[in-house]
This record gives C-alpha cells, structure tokens and sequence, in this order.
C-alpha cells in the first residue's frame, strides 16, 4: 500500500471586529509571510470556539468588544492533504481600548490596523490578504446581519470536528471484513419506514437517537481536536468492536460537499491483530467478519447504513493483491 502521511486536521477560528466607521481591525502575524489578515488561532482541545474567538480578540488586539456569534464558516482546504483545515469567523463590535500602551507581543503580531471595506478588496486583488474568500465572506454577512447558529456546525468537544471523519477497512487472515451493526441510530436514518414511522408516531424527533435499526457498516467516526486521522481510526475502531488494528495505508479518501453534509474522510487499510468474537457497546450491537461477496448481497438487501462509504471501500480493497 502506498505510505502517506495524513495530517491532522485543525480548526482556525478568526475574529472580524468592526468599528463605528464600519473599519475592521486586520493584523500581520509574525509568521505570515507578509500577508494580512484578521486576529485567529487554531482551536484547541476542551476549548470551546467563542473562547478561541475571544482568545485570538484578546491576545491580539488589546480591545475589548461586545461578541456577535459566527459569521462565516470556510470548509474549502477540509481536503487539502498539506493543511486540512476549516475557518470559523465571528463577528464582534463596540471595540474600546483596554490600554493606551500596550500592544500585542511582537512574537505573534508584526503590526495591525483598521481598514475599510476597499482596502480589504485591494489587499485581496495583490494576494495581500491571508484566507481572503473567508474574510470577504465574513464581511458579506456582517453587512447582512448573517449569524450562524453554532449548533449547525456540531457539537465539537462531544462529538469531534464535524468537518474531518476517517474511517478503516479491517480484514483479517482469512480476508473477511470487520462489519459493526449500530445498536443506537437517529430516527430519520433508520432504513425500515414501518420501524421508522414507529418512532415517530411515538414523537420522536428526527434528531433523537433511539434504539433502533441502524444497519451495517465500516468503523468510522469524528475526528477529535489534536487528533490525526491515523489516530482517530484506531480509536474508533477498538471502540466500536474492541479490535486492535494494524494500519497499513490510506485506501481511498471520501469527500462530500453536499448542504449540511460537508466533511472529508480519509478512510485507511487495516489488518486485525487481536480482539473479541462479539461486542457490544450503546452505539454497537453486533459485530461480524463478512466476505466481499457477502456484502455485495447486504448491499442488494438495503441493510448497510452508509453503501456508498462501504460499496466504494470494499471496490479498493478488491484492487489489493493478497
């Protein structure tokens, strides 16, 4: 298998602090290279994103302001294999100096400023302008009043980022393929309409989790702050069938674009190494070793939650030479 190393991904949230004169405040970092851009910082772990807002406002601008909520998320780099990364922007206004002589640490910012809505445009035209599509985005709403409601980006520190997945094909010596049946699902993924239609009689919500029909499929699972993909996958899978897995390589990678769906998965090759015969956790209620003939037919019989994840996992496990 091809050896490749996958990054991992960050989140880098910004602030866009505008004034009275309708100026934002941009800085220059001191490892920018020259560009100009607004106060951010990467998230980190246990650490919520208006704090990492408030934090990158504090650090480097020494104004203080009123908060406004997220104004523009930027998905574009979620699939670069260089710098996976998402933008998450908030707005914030009525800034007021905290002191007339301080000024950020000259290690982190190399100069700042005010500047309006032309110069911005300007500084984006000469590639002036650090994550311009971001920053103009941001401006845009701002203009609009557009707020973001944090909970259609996810719950981060519960669930990890929404944005990065990574999943695992596992096979074994006899090249059968580690399955997991979901003991726990929403009720608008479950595949029966008569179990479906059920629940929701019941008043279920489509955003309850319930014990349910969640069908087949591969481990996979949300990537945690500071955490690599390569990691992630190993976690998720000793979790989800308790299996511990040798990683042998990327296998292909998933990237979905669709409203409300916007994540990049990289999904690698592992061989099992040591685990249980059966597991069973809240979110599992089974797990199975199947042939690639036998998934076809779970394929053909509709019960596998994500086909398209697992039918194109098992198309590049069937390249590989035994």
């Amino acid at each position: 298998m091809e050896k490749r190393n996958i990054n991992r991904p960050r989140v880098q949230v910004g602030l866009l602090l505008t004034n009275v004169h309708q100026k934002f405040f941009l800085v220059e970092q001191t490892q920018s290279s020259g560009q100009i851009g607004l106060p951010c910082v990467d998230l980190q772990a246990n650490q919520r994103l208006d704090y990492a807002a408030e934090h990158a406002g504090m650090e480097q601008t020494f104004y203080d302001y009123d908060m406004e909520g997220i104004r523009y998320v930027d998905t574009q780099f979620i699939a670069d294999e260089a710098d996976p990364r998402v933008i998450v922007i908030y707005g914030a206004d009525n800034p007021y100096d905290l002191s007339a002589t301080e000024t950020p640490d000259p290690q982190i910012i190399k100069s700042m400023g005010w500047y309006g809505q032309d110069e911005i445009i300007a500084l984006a035209n000469d590639n002036n302008l650090r994550d311009a599509d971001a920053v103009l985005g941001a401006i845009q709403n701002t203009s609009k009043n557009v707020i973001i409601p944090e909970e259609s980006i996810g719950d981060i520190q519960k669930w990890g980022l929404p944005w990065f997945r990574a999943g695992a094909l596992v096979y074994n010596k006899e090249g059968k393929i580690l399955m997991m049946h979901e003991a726990r699902v929403q009720v608008e993924k479950i595949k029966d309409p008569v179990l479906k239609q059920g629940y929701l009689d019941a008043g279920k919500a489509p955003d309850n989790w319930v014990d349910g029909d969640g069908g087949w499929n591969l481990p996979s699972g949300r990537v945690r702050v500071g955490e690599a993909y390569a990691e992630t996958v190993i976690r998720e899978v000793s979790e989800e069938s308790s299996w511990q897995i040798k990683l042998e390589g990327l296998l292909h990678t998933r990237t979905s674009r669709k409203p409300g769906k916007i994540y990049t998965m990289p999904v690698f090759l592992a061989y099992a190494v040591d685990g249980p015969k059966q597991y069973h956790t809240e979110e599992t209620s089974e797990i199975g070793w199947f042939t690639p003939a036998e998934i076809q037919e779970m394929n053909k019989s509709g019960v596998l939650r994500s086909p398209e994840f697992v039918m194109a996992s098992l198309e590049a496990f069937e390249l590989k030479p035994f």
